[in-house]
C-alpha cells in the first residue's frame, strides 16, 4: 500500500501561524479565499483547520453567549452512560453491561465518563474534531489541532489525496506542541483512535469543522455590541455629545477646557451629573441612545442565532429572548427540552457511541450504545417511555390471551410489529384451555374452594370471619375468596374425572361407601387403597374425605 503522505508541513499564513480569532476571520476575506481552497483541497492529509486556539481564546472565553451555549451543551451531553445493546433481526434490543465497559466509566485515574464526554464535545465544537486515544487501561484526550490523518492507497499515490477512490485511513499523527513545533509526530493506528466529528467538513473526507464556522459574523456582531455597550458606560453613559466652541476661543484654551470636562464627566460613575457650560460652549447630542436603536432586540436576536448554531434552544440556555412571555411556561420549556434532546443530544450520543466502538469493540450480535434513562433533563421523555412500555405490556398480554405464544408475543413488540414472528398455539379460549371435542360436556364449575394455607385476621373487616385453616373449604361467595384468591384452589364436591374406561362422577358419599366396604372385607381402607379401588388419584380421595368431614 503506497502512502499518500507521511507528515504534514506547518500551515502558513503571511508571516506566521494563525493564533487569534481575527487572523482566522481574515481567512474568509475574498483575497484569502483562493489560498484557503487550495490549502484545503490540495493537501494529501487532512489536518485540523488550525483555528482551535483562536476560537477557544477569542470566542469561547470572550463571548458569554458562546460560552453559555457550549457549556450547557457539554454538561447535558456528558450525562449519558454507555452500555452494549443487543441487535435482534437488525433491530435494537435490551441494554446490558460487561466488565469491558469499565474503561469508559473510568477513562483515566480520577476521571469519569462525564469528564471524557465534556472534553470530547468541546474539542469537536471548537476544533471540529474530538480525538480519544484508546489504551489498554485508559482513554486519553488528544488536542485536536495537533492531529493529522494519514491515508494509504492500494495503488500509487495520486493528486486526489484523501479523495482517491482507493484511499483509506492508515493512521493518525500527533504533533506534541503543534504541527509547526518541529517535533516528530507520534503515530497511532486507526483502531487506537475514536474520531468524533459531529459537524462534517464538506471539503474533507474524515475531518470535521467547528459548529461556529457559519456563525462568525454573528459572534463578531455580538462582540461588537458588547464593546459598544461597554464604551457607552465608559464615556459618560449618554449618547455621544458634541460641544460647539465659540469662534474666538483659542486652541490651547479649548484643549484645557476639554481636559477639565472629561475629568468631571467621563465614566459611568459620573453619569447624569449636571453639566455647567460657559464661555459660549453649546452642547449638541449626536447618535442614538439604546432605546432609539432598539439595542435589546438587536442583541437578543444575535444571541438566539448563536444558540441556534449549537443546537441549544434559547429557553434552555436562559437567553433574553427565551425568558419573555409564554416562553416561561412549563409546557414551553418541556417542548424546548424535548427538541434539544431529540434533535441534538441523542444524535450526538449515537455518533460518539459508534466512534468509541473502535476502541471498545462490542460482543458479537450487539453494538455500543448510550443509556439515557437516568438523565433528569429528559425526565418528560422517561415518562413517555414508561407509557410506551405500559402499552407494549398490554399488547403482549392481549396476544397471549388470543392464543399466541409468550415468546413470539414479546418478539412481536421488540421487533416493532413484525407480524411474521407471531406463533399461534391453536388454543382459542380466553383461558387457553384445550378446545372441547364434538359432543363433549364442559366440566362443571367449582362448587367450593379449599384454603392452601392458614389464614387469621387481626383487625376488621376480616376478624369477624374467624380463622381459616389449610385444607378447609369455603363456598364460592366467601368474602375472603374475592379478596385473596391466591390463598385458595378450586374443589368440587362432584368432580368429573377421566379414567381408562371413560368419565365417571365421583362423590364424597361414594368414597365413604367404598371405605366402609373395604373395612367390612378386612382390607386396608387408606388413601392409596381407595384411590386404587376407585381408579382416581390419592389427592382426589383426600379432597372428597375432607369435603365429607366439612359437611358433617
Amino acid at each position: 500500500m503506497a502512502a499518500l503522505i507521511e507528515e504534514l508541513a506547518p500551515r502558513q499564513r503571511g508571516a506566521g501561524p494563525i493564533s487569534s480569532f481575527d487572523d482566522w476571520v481574515g481567512l474568509w476575506g475574498l483575497d484569502s479565499l483562493p489560498l484557503m481552497l487550495q490549502t484545503t483541497m490540495g493537501r494529501q492529509e487532512e489536518p485540523s483547520d488550525g483555528t482551535f486556539f483562536g476560537l477557544v481564546t477569542s470566542a469561547y472565553l470572550r463571548n458569554s453567549v458562546v460560552f453559555a451555549s457550549l457549556a450547557i451543551r457539554a454538561r447535558l451531553f456528558s450525562e449519558a452512560r454507555f452500555q452494549f445493546q443487543q441487535m435482534r433481526r437488525g433491530r435494537p434490543g435490551a441494554l446490558f453491561g460487561t466488565p469491558e465497559l469499565g474503561i469508559l466509566e473510568n477513562p483515566e485515574p480520577g476521571k469519569t465518563t462525564r469528564d471524557m464526554l465534556q472534553g470530547a464535545i468541546l474539542d469537536a465544537d471548537l476544533g471540529g474534531n474530538g480525538i480519544l486515544l484508546g489504551r489498554p487501561d485508559a482513554v486519553r484526550r488528544l488536542r485536536p489541532d495537533w492531529i493529522t490523518i494519514a491515508y494509504g492507497s492500494k495503488g500509487r499515490a495520486t493528486e486526489l489525496g484523501a479523495w482517491d477512490p482507493d484511499a483509506e485511513v492508515i493512521g493518525y499523527g500527533y504533533y506534541p506542541g503543534g504541527m509547526a513545533s518541529g517535533v516528530s509526530p507520534i503515530t497511532f493506528l486507526p483502531e487506537e483512535i475514536a474520531h468524533f466529528t459531529p459537524t462534517k467538513d464538506p471539503l474533507a473526507r474524515n475531518r470535521g469543522i467547528s459548529l461556529l464556522t457559519a456563525g462568525l459574523r454573528e459572534v463578531l456582531a455580538d462582540n461588537a455590541s458588547t464593546t459598544h455597550k461597554l464604551a457607552f458606560f465608559q464615556n459618560a453613559a449618554t449618547p455621544n455629545l458634541a460641544l460647539k466652541f465659540p469662534p474666538g476661543m483659542s486652541k490651547d484654551k479649548a484643549l484645557e477646557w476639554i481636559e477639565l470636562f472629561e475629568q468631571e464627566h467621563k465614566g459611568a460613575s459620573k453619569a447624569f451629573k449636571t453639566i455647567f457650560l460657559g464661555a459660549g460652549v453649546e452642547p449638541t447630542p449626536v447618535g442614538l441612545n439604546f432605546q432609539q436603536m432598539d439595542y435589546a432586540k438587536i442583541q437578543g436576536r444575535a444571541e438566539t442565532r448563536i444558540a441556534m448554531l449549537t443546537g441549544m434552544h434559547p429557553v434552555v440556555v436562559a437567553l433574553s429572548e427565551g425568558l419573555q412571555g409564554s416562553s416561561l411556561n412549563a409546557g414551553n420549556f418541556n417542548s424546548a427540552a424535548r427538541l434539544v434532546g431529540d434533535a441534538t443530544l441523542r444524535p450526538l450520543w449515537g455518533e460518539i457511541a459508534g466512534d468509541l466502538q473502535r476502541i471498545v469493540p462490542p460482543p458479537p450480535g450487539s453494538r455500543l450504545w448510550y443509556d439515557d434513562r437516568d438523565i433528569p433533563f429528559l425526565r418528560e421523555d422517561v415518562k413517555d417511555q414508561a407509557e410506551i412500555v405500559q402499552k407494549n405490556a398490554a399488547t403482549i398480554g392481549q396476544l397471549i390471551k388470543d392464543g399466541f405464544t409468550a415468546a413470539s408475543a414479546v418478539e412481536y413488540v421488540t421487533s416493532g410489529g413484525d407480524g411474521g414472528v407471531l406463533e399461534h398455539t391453536g388454543l382459542t379460549s380466553v383461558q387457553l384451555q384445550a378446545p372441547l371435542t364434538p359432543g363433549a360436556t364442559p366440566p362443571p364449575a367449582p362448587a367450593a374452594f379449599e384454603a392452601t394455607r392458614d389464614f387469621w385476621a387481626i383487625d376488621d373487616p376480616f376478624a369477624r370471619l374467624g380463622t381459616i385453616l389449610a385444607g378447609q373449604t369455603v363456598p364460592p361467595n366467601h368474602p375472603l375468596l374475592a379478596t385473596f384468591p391466591s390463598l385458595f384452589q378450586p374443589v368440587e364436591t362432584q368432580l368429573q374425572l377421566t379414567t381408562r374406561g371413560g368419565s365417571i362422577d365421583l362423590t364424597a358419599e361414594q368414597v365413604l361407601a367404598t371405605r366402609r366396604n373395604l373395612e367390612a372385607a378386612g382390607r386396608d381402607a387408606g388413601y392409596d387403597s381407595l384411590a386404587s379401588e376407585l381408579g382416581v388419584s390419592r389427592d382426589t380421595i383426600r379432597r372428597r374425605l375432607a369435603a365429607a368431614h366439612q359437611n358433617s
